[in-house]
């Protein structure tokens, strides 16, 4: 293949036991190959730093070389693959336009950094007049050159990549198998799991990624990058999550879906649909698989560790916080790992790309709209919500502050995602020290419940504790009360990035 396309592909982690369950009953016709990929870049990671990823293979017929940027997500990214003479990386021989998307990466810094080493097991679907090329993986990631040593990074994975057809074909066909278990749907590429173990700090969490966005092209286009850019930053946490507990990642994972949550609510009138009562309560009960631990893991830094020293019986409320924080991320281990969470997952990725929502009339007004038109309207109609509630607050009513908290974390999503440039820097800067005092003022109000996690069956002197650490907290609210008040003045006495 010598020319640049858009690569459609789904991709599933497997068990042991599901990859060898579907190599029996969906490869049985298919042929063999053996894989080794080395991937490169510099030694500042410019090319992982820019999305992108470049790759020598050597396969059964030769050599090719492979330059990928990427999309929204892994399910849909650009791609170009030329022959590699003699087994050489040499990127200039893609063309300039091509090589243009490497940024200002001098070819002659790329060095071999990772690669991976995989018996793939490929054959054709056909769907309903569509063709999916699937590959069965199962290898292994390993270090280059000085970096090399015994550490390793197993792959097991289920590739579908779109040759013909529709979206919707290549996901009827994916549900097949994403209802078996042991099957997962995963948004994390392979080259993304050799930057971690070249990085020698394990699994990590990992933020939201804001896309690249097309604002002259359809608004629909641009929720789907959004949202998929959040499925994709849901997808690593919960990758991590099931590797090792991090409270970084159950704060990412909880992130990824409440971003989630509020870009299907701002762009409701385009996306509403049959499905979207069902889509709101997934979203509902993935976040509520993370509500326990990450309320612990908050109260655990911010309200006892520091105020722990001082009162009588500390020690054994901590103890009763350690145990009921066990047993909260215990309960997220099992519910990532678990067949529902995976088809949730897949159900929502499913919706996004080719649910009822993207078959409606494209002539109608909110599907017609450019993605710049209603980023301007989306923004416009957050902050002044955002302005109205403030002005309004009675701020010693901690549910009203909650709610202006909630508007702060839209007018968040939305602004961080739609700013294309540096102008926009003030006004989140300003954002996030108001969301800060808020997410403060909200720990100190919603404080007992949290340390209620820790008191089933507690001792009069484990519940004294817990009390006197929560009336400690309590007392620095009205300090933290009047810094956001301060805070939501100066916001609101500027004007907001996008009427300048």
């Amino acid at each position: 293949m010598s020319d640049s396309q858009r690569e459609i592909e789904l991709k599933f982690v497997l068990t042991a036991e599901a990859a060898r369950r579907i190599r029996a009953q969906a490869f049985a016709q298919g042929r063999d190959d053996e894989l080794a990929s080395t991937y490169f870049d510099t030694p500042a990671l410019d090319l992982r730093a820019a999305t992108a990823t470049l790759r020598l293979r050597r396969t059964g017929d030769g050599w090719v070389q492979t330059l990928k940027a990427a999309g929204a997500s892994a399910i849909s990214r650009f791609e170009d693959e030329r022959p590699a003479p003699e087994g050489r990386l040499d990127a200039n021989l893609f063309p300039g336009k091509v090589l243009r998307r490497l940024g200002d990466v001098d070819p002659a810094d790329l060095k071999p950094l990772f690669e991976t080493r995989v018996k793939r097991r490929i054959q054709m679907a056909l769907r309903n007049g569509a063709a999916v090329e699937m590959a069965l993986d199962e290898g292994d990631i390993r270090l280059c050159g000085a970096n090399a040593g015994d550490a390793r990074t197993p792959i097991r994975e289920l590739e579908l990549e779109l040759k013909s057809g529709s979206m919707a074909d290549l996901f009827a066909l994916a549900r097949e198998f994403a209802v078996m278990d042991g099957v997962r749907l995963s948004l994390v590429a392979k080259s993304e799991r050799g930057y971690q173990l070249a990085s020698g700090e394990g699994p990590s969490a990992v933020k939201f990624r804001p896309p690249v966005l097309a604002f002259d092209g359809s608004a629909a286009e641009g929720f789907q990058s959004l949202a998929l850019a959040a499925l994709t930053q849901l997808s690593h946490n919960v990758e991590v999550l099931n590797l090792i507990a991090r409270p970084e990642a159950v704060h990412q994972a909880r992130v990824a879906l409440r971003q989630l949550k509020s870009f299907v609510g701002a762009f409701k009138p385009l996306v509403a649909d049959a499905q979207a009562e069902a889509i709101h309560a997934t979203l509902k009960r993935l976040t509520a698989v993370f509500e326990d631990a990450r309320t612990l893991d908050v109260f655990q830094a911010d309200a006892f560790q520091p105020l722990a020293g001082h009162e009588p019986g500390a020690a054994s409320f901590g103890a009763a916080l350690v145990t009921a924080h066990a047993h909260a991320y215990a309960a997220v281990e099992a519910a990532v790992r678990s067949p529902a969470f995976a088809q949730d997952l897949f159900d929502l990725a499913a919706w996004t790309l080719c649910g009822p929502w993207t078959l409606t009339d494209a002539a109608s007004p909110d599907k017609g709209q450019t993605l710049k038109a209603m980023a301007h309207k989306l923004l416009s109609h957050r902050w002044k919500v955002f302005r109205r509630r403030g002005e309004a607050l009675d701020w010693s009513d901690a549910a009203a502050r909650h709610r202006l908290r909630i508007q702060a974390k839209k007018m968040r999503y939305l602004a961080e995602a739609f700013a294309v440039d540096a102008s926009a820097r003030p006004f989140l800067k300003r954002l996030a020290a108001l969301q800060d005092e808020l997410g403060v003022l909200n720990d100190i109000a919603t404080a007992p419940a949290s340390a209620r996690l820790a008191l089933d069956g507690a001792s009069p002197e484990t519940a004294f504790a817990a009390g006197a650490v929560v009336g400690e907290l309590r007392a620095g609210a009205d300090k933290r009360l009047k810094a956001a008040r301060r805070a939501f003045e100066h916001m609101a006495g500027h004007k907001p990035f996008w009427r300048d």
